[in-house]
């Protein structure tokens, strides 16, 4: 079984000591996983105890991410800390934030669709004006 580096694991301890990090057999990569610290283990359906599902339920530990074999490094970190929702301000802050984003989205959306349809029955307004005889173009002749 492999494990992680000493020095990985002592900043993930550091970073949050709920945190380890497990070498998964079956997906050949690396299992960042946090204890389950409230309520029941996960459930799991699994009955193959090397499953990676029925491990974390016996442990009672939830999947954060997938690491490749060769990806523990300082990154991981950084990726964590962006991650992190307590951080951003809480569930119901990154929520607010992220309806007030599409509503931001959808408005300008139907904000360029309008322009969009506007430019359109305007051409098409002219094209009419023109095909009945109510337009006409002058061209310089010189």
């Amino acid at each position: 079984m492999l494990i992680a580096p000493g020095w990985f694991l002592r900043e993930l301890e550091t970073f949050d000591p709920l945190l380890r990090c497990r070498w998964s057999r079956s997906r050949g990569m690396w299992q960042l996983e946090r204890k389950v610290t409230v309520g029941e283990a996960p459930p799991t359906y699994r009955k193959n105890t090397e499953h990676d599902d029925y491990i974390r339920a016996r442990d009672r530990y939830v999947l954060v991410c997938s690491i490749p074999s060769n990806g523990l490094n300082r990154s991981v970190f950084a990726t964590l800390r962006a991650s992190d929702l307590w951080a951003h301000g809480g569930w119901e802050k990154v929520a607010s934030d992220l309806e007030e984003a599409e509503q931001v989205e959808e408005e300008k959306s139907w904000e360029d669709f309008q322009a969009d349809l506007h430019a359109m029955i305007s051409e098409s307004y002219e094209f009419q004006k023109w095909k009945f005889g109510e337009k006409v173009y002058v061209t310089s002749a010189e």
